[in-house]
C-alpha cells in the first residue's frame, strides 16, 4: 500500500500541512511541470497496482521523480511540528 496526497497547481499556501514544490530544481527532481501544492491532510491509501499507477510512454515505470532532500527536510519539520 502507498499513501498518495492530493496535489494541485493552484497554490494558496494557507493550510497547515501543505508541502509546496515550487523551486525549479525541486520540480525537475519530482517530475513536475508546474509548481505543485500537496495537501497532506487529503490523502488516500492505494495498493501498488497498475490500476492506480500506470506508466508514461517516456518512462519505463510508474516513478516519475523523487522528492529531493530539501523537500524531505521541510516535510520532516512539518510532520514533527508541535501543532501536529
Amino acid at each position: 500500500m502507498i499513501d498518495v496526497a492530493y496535489g494541485t497547481s493552484r497554490i494558496i499556501g494557507m493550510e497547515p500541512f501543505e508541502l509546496i514544490i515550487d523551486a525549479d530544481d525541486e520540480q525537475l527532481a519530482c517530475g513536475l511541470v508546474l509548481p505543485t501544492c500537496f495537501n497532506l491532510q487529503r490523502s488516500v491509501r492505494l495498493p501498488w497496482a497498475e490500476e492506480f499507477f500506470g506508466t508514461r510512454m517516456t518512462r519505463k515505470g510508474p516513478i516519475l521523480g523523487r522528492l529531493p532532500a530539501t523537500a524531505v527536510e521541510r516535510l520532516r519539520v512539518m510532520l514533527n511540528s508541535p501543532s501536529r
